[in-house]
């Protein structure tokens, strides 16, 4: 009942925003010039706002029902089996992606059965990828938090009636991932560089560095390990801190966090490779975060510019009280006429727009900035236009 009346609630709002956007006034009418144009130009401004803080509540309202529907999926979901002893089908009826995962460890067969629900794939599958280079957002996205769990607890169910100690558990997880086939985003997706989400990864069969990284960060955080993600050079790789080992660590926050490779079988924790040996890494908190975009457009209208700018929140927690600032940039380091958003808030996957009326400084070369800024007055994101004479 819930997810329904949130649905009839987005739609009503969604209704709302289109009839919103009818009354915006018209580019030819603000041409006339005189007393009107600037009367106007503040009931446009004054139904912009409006129109914006609807689109908020939109994508507020939105990104509550998707959560909602995806835990509700997932919580009703047969989740996945896994036996000590491949093929893969979609069954479109039930929606459910079943894949079969098949690998050795301690001299031992094993088959992993999993039942993944389509909707959570797809849903993954669209978000758009991060620029950010901070994996982390892979790992720390909460809508896929239960089918994680509901993974782990098959493991956790076939090691104790094997009786297995926790690191002979960590270690046949991990050689479950050590199995699966390393594939090239370039071959498999089109794109240089293209992380998936773990879910993503399950349903692909396999991935490249980052892609089998995230899956194991997930995996043991799911199991409240103390993991981290390493880069070095341009490879992705787990650390993970708490346990007995002999191997390659490194030191963080005043833990031995131990180097676990993720890509290729047999690997053992603290087992580095060569060619990272004595390599510094880039470290990644697994801790969830917004990670904020934005594009722009502008036009004029007579003499003033009247500039949209949508912002979007990729990253796996919500962006709270943040607001756009833009201005003109004369080459003096010094902002001509700039201009604020009101502050809002971003869900996770939310997108809002803002319509901003500037006005250019005159017989200036300048250029047009844009910057969004987080409620710790810190810049997040940025990009100007190319530099105009006005």
């Amino acid at each position: 009942m819930r997810s329904a009346a949130l649905l009839l609630l987005g739609l009503s709002l969604g209704c709302m925003l289109t009839i919103a956007s009818s009354f915006l006034v018209n580019e030819d009418i603000l041409n006339f010039g005189g007393s009107k144009v600037k009367d106007l130009e503040e009931e446009n401004y004054r139904i912009i706002t409006e129109l914006n803080n609807l689109r908020n509540l939109y994508d507020e309202l939105l990104s509550n029902y998707t959560r909602l529907q995806l835990e509700y999926i997932t919580g009703n979901s047969q989740g996945s089996s896994l036996q000590s002893s491949g093929s893969n089908y979609i069954d479109e009826n039930d929606r459910i992606i079943n894949r079969q995962y098949t690998w050795t460890y301690n001299y031992e067969k094993w088959t992993l059965n999993l039942s993944i629900p389509e909707q959570l794939y797809h849903y993954y599958r669209n978000i758009p990828r991060s620029p950010s280079t901070d994996y982390s957002v892979y790992v720390t996205h909460p809508y896929d938090d239960k089918y994680i769990e509901s993974i782990l607890m098959k493991f956790n169910e076939i090691t104790l009636r094997k009786g297995f100690s926790e690191t002979k558990k960590i270690g046949l997880l991990i050689s479950f991932i050590q199995s699966l086939p390393y594939t090239s985003d370039a071959v498999t997706t089109g794109f240089d560089e293209y992380p998936r989400y773990p879910v993503e990864t399950l349903v692909d069969y396999g991935g490249d560095c980052e892609d089998t990284s995230i899956l194991t960060a997930a995996l043991l955080k799911s199991m409240a390990k103390d993991v981290i993600l390493l880069k070095l050079y341009n490879h992705l790789s787990v650390g993970i801190a708490g346990i007995s080992s002999q191997g390659y660590y490194y030191l963080y926050n005043g833990k031995n966090y131990y180097y676990l490779e993720t890509t290729g079988e047999g690997w053992g924790i603290g087992d580095l490779p060569d060619e990272y040996k004595g390599t510094s890494a880039t470290i990644y908190d697994l801790i969830p975060t917004p990670i904020i975009t934005h594009n722009w457009t502008s036009k004029w209208e007579g003499s003033k510019i009247v500039l949209t700018v949508t912002v979007e929140n990729l990253g796996s927690e919500n962006a709270k009280n943040y607001y756009i600032e833009t201005g003109f940039d004369t080459g003096d380091n010094t902002w001509w006429n700039n201009q604020k958003s009101l502050p809002f808030d971003l869900p996770i996957g939310g997108k809002i727009s803002f319509s901003l009326i500037l006005q250019p400084p005159k017989n200036k070369y300048t250029r047009l900035i844009v910057e969004i800024w987080n409620s710790d007055g810190k810049s997040v994101d940025s990009s100007t236009s190319k530099w105009f004479n006005t």
